[in-house]
């Protein structure tokens, strides 16, 4: 088990790398918006986050070369720096940023927990943050008309910041593509608990499917960061499993 939290925790470290480095990227732009969040009205304002920022990349990198760092302490320190970011940012915050935090902070306390049941409630319950995660995931999407016909894949597929035209036209021509799509992407959200629960070739192969899911995503959308958060994520819940 300590051998997938090291990797949970290079996981996560890759993951809060990027946070910190596109944050710093972004920040001056961010500034700039007529409507903005109240922590980046002055250019001071600006510039300590984006120092804290580079900090956060900084940090993430050691995670990735020293994972036991992480595990020691670090992860706490990461958690904290990230739910800032999102309480400073506002609206434009996301998914991956709340999944980092979720993952970041249990990992941070494990090398404190001397006590091993305090161990297991800690990732079980980061277990059971993941599995929620995916389940309200899947059931917003299945709730919804146009994910149920697969419209929606194409149309996020189609859109401007976070899709290729090139792909998407054959999800907006041929409607059964897209449904094809749509339909294992919310099976596989929802099925999480029931993959947890069964464990074993079941969990390995959920695991497998939404690692790939994620992959994609990452590929189409550009979202790199949302990859890495659930990795990590997901490692954490079959480190859980393996106690069983």
């Amino acid at each position: 088990m300590s051998h997938l939290l090291d990797v949970a925790a290079r996981l996560a470290g890759t993951a809060t790398a990027l946070t910190g480095l596109e944050l710093a990227a972004a920040l001056p732009r961010i500034a700039s918006w007529q409507i903005r969040p109240q922590y980046f009205t002055t250019p001071k304002a600006v510039n300590r986050y984006r120092a804290l920022a580079l900090f956060t990349t900084v940090l993430g990198l050691d995670f990735v070369i020293r994972p036991g760092d992480c595990l020691a302490g670090g992860g706490l320190v990461a958690s904290c720096l990230v739910l800032r970011f999102t309480v400073a940012l506002e609206a434009a915050g996301d998914g991956a940023d709340t999944m980092l935090a979720t993952v970041l902070l249990p990992l941070g306390c494990w090398t404190h927990l001397t006590q091993p049941w305090t161990r297991d409630i800690l990732l079980g319950c980061l277990a059971v943050n993941v599995c929620i995660a995916y389940l309200r995931s899947g059931l917003a999407k299945i709730s919804v008309v146009a994910w149920r016909s697969g419209r929606q894949v194409a149309l996020i597929v189609n859109s401007r910041h976070y899709g290729s035209r090139q792909l998407a036209w054959p999800l907006l021509e041929y409607p059964s593509l897209a449904w094809a799509v749509s339909w294992p992407v919310m099976v596989v959200e929802i099925g999480a608990p029931v993959a947890l629960l069964i464990g074993h070739q079941v969990l390995l192969a959920w695991a497998a499917s939404v690692f790939l899911l994620h992959v994609t995503i990452a590929g189409v959308m550009r979202l790199a960061r949302f990859m890495w958060a659930f990795a990590a994520g997901i490692v954490c819940l079959l480190a859980f499993r393996a106690m069983f």
